[in-house]
């Protein structure tokens, strides 16, 4: 059985030599590959010897590699120092990497999805499950198996129509309204943040959008909902100070001084309270790693999914999230990133935010509000996004300025009114509140 496994000896020869001799492969081999994307047992543990070396910050070479599983009493098991000069001397060019990694992604998948139809099939002649749990346990095993997700297509037909329609207008009326927790904002956006949709909040680097999404997380906390939060441009520290800052009206430039404060200081106390909070009354998670790719996305929204409930995830900065290989430029990478996205809001049930940065090119123009036309690749966002959001301070073109309003342009939301709602911005505490009357239709 386990020689007619699908399994591509040569490729997996290929991928080691090169993550030998090129540290760029390295890197890539240890972002995508595990030792389960090899088939040959003494490959596996020529990749776990890499690993080894690897988190250790070690360099990767015939000699560190000869000596690491010598520690590991696995290099007679691999062929020996001979093998591992042969995989090296063996490779091609580095520009072929990605294509011999696929092939191993490749036969990885179609390995496990054997195996797991090999369990199944036990488990039903076991006949030891009823039919609900037999079907559980087989989607289950299926989707851990693999990182697609397989859905059939529906097709609605003369005949179903009435039914279909019902239907959808009774799911309409118990639809979930997901509100931003400001009165002028909600009143502007028909269906606020959209379960099964997604979002765009783009702004120039520093005006605030980070700001805006802690402020829309602490609402919709306070709210009882659920908010993922992938922090792949700030960190989990940064994250927190701004958090904490809302929630204690500690300003954020004391927090980030914290170190000079007594230890009875009150404040150590309020930030206390406020992380209890989080802890015991909010459904929140926070994702801070900075290498994310759409894959890692997927498996960890469907890991908190099987345990809690989310509403909204939010994305900053989503330009920093690791490209998919399978586009040949820029453009079609974040179309492939965004499609990618919009069908795990529908797969989840949950609103995605993305965080992204508008062109340098608004700074040259006399009215510097911005337009879908300034974001990078805009036409890509327009499409993917009913919502889209701009983000504008006066304050932050001009220093001297005494206005400490920022507005959030709603340049695009399908079935809706553009406009604009006017937000008081404290930039202390980075506390976002409703001006006066502030909302502009247009």
């Amino acid at each position: 059985m386990a020689d007619r496994l699908p399994q591509n000896i040569e490729a997996e020869n290929v991928v080691l030599g090169l993550m030998i001799l090129s540290r760029t492969c390295l890197a890539k081999g240890m972002a995508d590959l595990s030792s389960e994307h090899f088939h040959r047992k003494d490959n596996g543990l020529i990749f776990n010897g890499m690993n080894a070396l690897f988190e250790k910050g070690k360099d990767v070479s015939i000699v560190s590699l000869t000596e690491q599983l010598k520690s590991t009493n696995t290099l007679s098991a691999v062929g020996g120092g001979l093998r591992l000069a042969e995989l090296a001397e063996s490779s091609i060019s580095d520009t072929e990497f990605e294509t011999y990694t696929s092939i191993l992604e490749d036969k990885k998948v179609k390995r496990q999805l054997i195996m797991v139809a090999n369990e199944i099939q036990t488990k039903g002649y076991d006949d030891v499950m009823d039919q609900d749990s037999f079907l559980k346990y087989s989607m289950d095993a299926l989707w851990k198996a693999t990182p697609y997700y397989s859905s059939s297509i529906r097709v609605v037909s003369s005949g179903e129509m009435s039914e279909v329609r019902r239907e959808d207008f009774i799911k309409r009326k118990n639809r979930r309204i997901i509100n931003f927790g400001w009165d002028n904002l909600d009143e502007l956006i028909v269906n606020g943040l959209s379960p099964g949709d997604i979002s765009i909040m783009a702004a120039r680097p520093g005006l605030g959008k980070s700001s805006v999404k802690t402020n829309m997380m602490y609402n919709l906390l306070e709210n009882g909902l659920g908010v993922v939060n992938f922090g792949i441009e700030q960190g989990f520290s940064t994250e927190q100070d701004r958090l904490e800052s809302i929630m204690t009206k500690i300003p954020l430039s004391e927090i980030l001084r914290s170190w000079s404060w007594d230890n009875k200081d009150y404040r150590f106390g309020l930030i206390q309270e406020a992380n209890k909070k989080i802890d015991e009354q909010y459904n929140y998670h926070v994702i801070p790693s900075r290498s994310v790719s759409v894959a890692d996305v997927r498996s960890v929204l469907y890991q908190i999914t099987q345990q809690r409930k989310v509403d909204v995830v939010f994305f900053d900065l989503f330009d920093k999230l690791m490209d998919v290989n399978v586009a040949t430029n820029k453009a079609q990478t974040v179309g492939v990133k965004l499609g990618e996205i919009s069908r795990m809001a529908e797969e989840f049930d949950c609103h995605i935010c993305c965080l992204v940065q508008i062109n340098r090119g608004v700074e040259g123009r006399s009215d510097k509000r911005p337009k879908i036309s300034d974001l990078k690749d805009s036409g890509n966002y327009e499409e993917a996004a009913r919502l889209v959001m701009l983000l504008y301070r006066e304050k932050y073109y001009f220093q001297d300025s005494m206005n400490d309003e920022m507005e959030i342009i709603v340049a695009k939301q399908s079935n809706g009114p553009t406009g604009t709602a006017t937000m008081v911005f404290d930039e202390s505490t980075l506390e976002i509140t409703p001006s006066d009357g502030g909302l502009e239709n247009f």
